[in-house]
Order: structure tokens, then sequence, then C-alpha cells
């Protein structure tokens, strides 16, 4: 990354009113358009929402990934590795992905992850395909008023 901005100061903030369905405890509900980063730009991007500011990790329990019809969209896309510890330190690691309910972290690409001074940045590049989208944050929350539901629903009361 030399001669390159530093990504902890040039990166795109991801805080719009999508980014509170990124998140791992948000079902598409009925109806509801999936979200799509086939879109997104390669580039460095930073998530600002109150439902979490990270990627998911990928956990050894596939019970404990993200779901089908989750994080906003139908196949939802998380990192396949843990985040780095150290200030200014770059991880990559292979984007993991439900297609269909089967669990993969090949063909999704790859994520590089790096931490700033407490938070992270993420490289990401556009999906393959549309109702595919990254995965942020494991809590429910917006603007406003939610309820945590059977810990895997958020539902927005307006």
């Amino acid at each position: 990354m030399q001669n390159e901005p530093d990504p902890c100061v040039r990166y795109t903030a991801l805080f719009d009113t999508s980014t509170r369905f990124r998140s791992v405890a948000y079902a598409l509900q009925p109806n509801t358009v999936p979200l799509c980063d086939s879109h997104l730009k390669r580039g460095w991007y930073r998530f600002l929402h109150p439902v979490g500011y990270e990627i998911p990790e990928d956990n050894p329990d596939p019970h404990k990934n993200p779901k089908l019809n989750h994080c906003g969209t139908v196949h939802p896309l998380w990192l396949g590795g843990k985040h780095p510890v150290n200030d200014n330190e770059v991880v990559t690691h292979q984007a993991c992905m439900n297609i269909f309910g089967v669990m993969s972290c090949i063909g999704a690409g790859t994520i590089t992850v790096k931490k700033c001074n407490g938070y992270y940045v993420y490289e990401l590049a556009p999906t393959v395909g549309c109702s595919m989208a990254y995965c942020a944050g494991i809590l429910c929350g917006s603007l406003a008023l939610l309820i945590l539901l059977k810990k895997t629903h958020c539902f927005i009361i307006q």
C-alpha cells in the first residue's frame, strides 16, 4: 500500500437507510427488495451504523454464520477469518457466502481489512450478482424503535 492514500483516512462511509438491514440479526422481510452490492466500486469502506461496525467473522459452527435471507439480502457475505488485532495491521481473507443454504468461502472473492485507531476499514469488491450483500453488525437497531425477536428477526416499528 505504499504511495497509496491511507485507507484509515480515505474511505467511503457506508451509512444510509439500508445499512441497518445489513445486520446478521435482520431477516429479509416478504415483499422487500434485497440489498445488492454488485454496484459497489472496488475500494475501502467503513460501516457506520449502530447495528455494528464490523463484518462478521467466519464461525467454526456453521449454524452461527449468517443465514440465507439475512443481512437484508438473499445471499449474505462475511469475513472468512479473523480481524487484525493491532493498529495499522492488514489482513486478507476469503469472503464467505451463504448460497442456497450452503456455506462456502470459495468463489466469493476476498476481503482485505485494516485496523485503524478504534475501527476497521474493508477493501470490498462488487459482488458477482444481485441479492448478494456484505453483512455488517450483529445487532438490531435503527433510528426507529426496533424489537429483537427470537434473536434472528428485527422488525421496525414506525
